[in-house]
């Protein structure tokens, strides 16, 4: 869906579409379609859930084609993964010295999570690159308030807030930082005007990447709909700041801009289902991104994190607090504002972004380890880039070797943690391998019919299983033929009943093979 809006956002000079998220990796992503002639007509702005309209006219209009079409535009945004190795490795050698700042690069460019992201059109990796990127910009231009730091700075931020609209809570985080360092007498009063006017440059940055669209519109004549902005009456809506003072304040941010942030708090709000060691919440867990950190990188990070934490505690050496306050609490931040909205604990990209962080600090401890261990960690960081390197093309299965790699990763997370559509491959490998002439019924997380993409099987749901029909809810088959089943989809509570039997075959990747026979008069 982040492909097909972008080229829209360029034809139409729209940005409704898929608002959660800012344009660039979309537009970016989008760049080499437009050589290409890829045309998309207009939906109007009424319609909901636009990105799906388009998605669904996207691959409609261009079928197979589209696979190829993907595979272009996610060139455009792989640059960032490469661009957040030099930068880890620039930051490092700013306080680390000999080989030490290669610990961290590598770690960045092998970690499964980055390999996984770093080639998808969404914003998870470049993201990280932003944040980590007007992180050390503002620790430069704390360091040396001038007029070229505070010019970079303001261009690190734009750069942020059109990549993620969450960055934009780092206005806030740095203005607080630098108030405690006047208070405490480390930098002048008159710094806050050289931060004000990087903020502006920002925000005039971000309003560029939107053309202009929507700007100063007052706070009560947004059309909100979460309950934060928003009061519900049966199925309409009323801005909680119509006709107060603070609705005619002009919004210095794009329409768009706001009225994504306002939709997503407003699916937080909804909230879904989380899936977590083996079982079904009605809700996320508060230590849900902590277990998936732990079962989601390889055993060796762990390793070197320990050393690195006992290295510190025994060595108690000096630090950097402005780098730390710099890079290590924006990435806090976000940790616990990610653990503490449950309503939509599914994926652990939502905090790739603090692997940068964690990478520095096993540097900088290992650094300090005992003589006797520094040798080991050469050792660890290789295990770890084995372990990464070994599950490729399936680093997005990638679970610890701790848990028993991907083919147990079933029973911990389920999402985009397993398959988010990449799997797609392996049922083409079986359509390809198989002499049988059953009818292929595909059960995998794609809203798409598999045979508009030039496939063999049918994933249309609706058109081999019923809902609905116990108390379960369950989802069983009603036609003869043979049932593929991704990771993602079995562990789903709708399929207890494949769950409760033993499947004919596990192949490829744990894709699950069940050939039913249905009685004609259940057919």
């Amino acid at each position: 869906m982040h492909i097909p809006s972008g080229i829209y956002h360029w034809q139409h000079g729209d940005f409704t579409p898929y608002q959660v998220n800012p344009p660039l990796i979309r537009v970016l992503s989008a760049v080499p379609l437009l050589f290409q002639g890829i045309q998309l007509p207009h939906q109007g702005t009424t319609v909901a859930r636009l990105e799906v309209k388009l998605a669904e006219a996207w691959i409609e209009q261009y079928g197979e084609e589209t696979v190829h079409q993907t595979f272009l535009a996610r060139l455009f945004v792989i640059p960032f993964a490469v661009l957040g190795t030099l930068l880890t490795y620039r930051i490092a050698s700013s306080f680390l010295s000999g080989c030490w700042p290669l610990v961290p690069a590598l770690l960045w460019a092998f970690s499964p999570t980055v390999l996984t992201y770093g080639c998808l059109a969404t914003p998870d990796v470049a993201s990280a690159f932003s944040l980590l990127l007007v992180c050390w910009r503002y620790y430069c231009w704390a360091r040396a308030p001038t007029t070229d730091t505070s010019l970079a700075f303001g261009m690190a931020m734009g750069l942020a807030l059109l990549v993620k609209s969450t960055w934009i809570m780092l206005l806030p985080l740095f203005f607080v930082i630098l108030l405690l360092r006047v208070v405490l007498r480390r930098t002048h009063l008159v710094h806050v005007f050289s931060y004000s006017l990087s903020c502006v440059l920002a925000l005039g940055i971000l309003a560029s990447g939107y053309f202009f669209e929507g700007m100063f519109v007052p706070l009560g004549e947004h059309e909100f709909k979460s309950s934060a902005l928003a009061v519900q009456d049966g199925s309409s809506f009323q801005n909680r700041f119509e006709g107060t003072l603070l609705g005619g304040i002009p919004v210095p941010l794009p329409e768009n801009y706001v009225l994504g942030i306002d939709r997503q708090k407003r699916e937080f709000e909804e909230g879904r289902k989380c899936y977590l060691l083996g079982r079904w919440y009605g809700s996320g867990k508060w230590y849900y991104y902590c277990i998936a950190a732990i079962v989601k990188e390889p055993v060796a990070l762990w390793i070197l994190a320990a050393v690195a934490i006992g290295s510190i505690a025994l060595r108690s050496p000096s630090f950097d607090f402005l780098l730390i306050a710099s890079i290590g609490v924006p990435a806090l931040a976000l940790f616990l504002l990610a653990s503490g909205q449950t309503g939509i604990h599914r994926h652990y990209r939502y905090v790739l972004p603090i692997l940068p962080c964690l990478f520095f600090l096993i540097a900088y401890g290992c650094s300090l380890a005992p003589r006797c261990f520094r040798g080991g960690t050469s050792v660890l960081v290789c295990a770890y880039i084995t372990a990464s390197v070994a599950t490729v093309p399936r680093t997005h299965a990638f679970f610890s070797e701790a848990v028993g790699g991907a083919s147990n990763g079933w029973k911990y997370l389920g999402g985009s943690n397993l398959d988010w559509g990449q799997d797609l491959r392996l049922i083409r490998n079986y359509e390809t391998s198989s002499e049988s002439t059953q009818t292929l019924y595909a059960v995998c997380g794609t809203r798409w019919s598999l045979r508009s993409l030039g496939f063999r099987s049918e994933s249309r749901q609706n058109f081999f299983l019923t809902s609905g029909i116990n108390e379960a809810e369950e989802r069983l088959p009603i036609a003869t033929g043979a049932y593929l089943l991704t990771p993602t989809e079995y562990v789903r509570e709708e399929f207890v009943y494949f769950q409760s039997r033993v499947p004919d075959r596990v192949l490829d990747g744990g894709m699950r093979l069940y050939l039913e026979n249905i009685p004609k008069t259940n057919e």
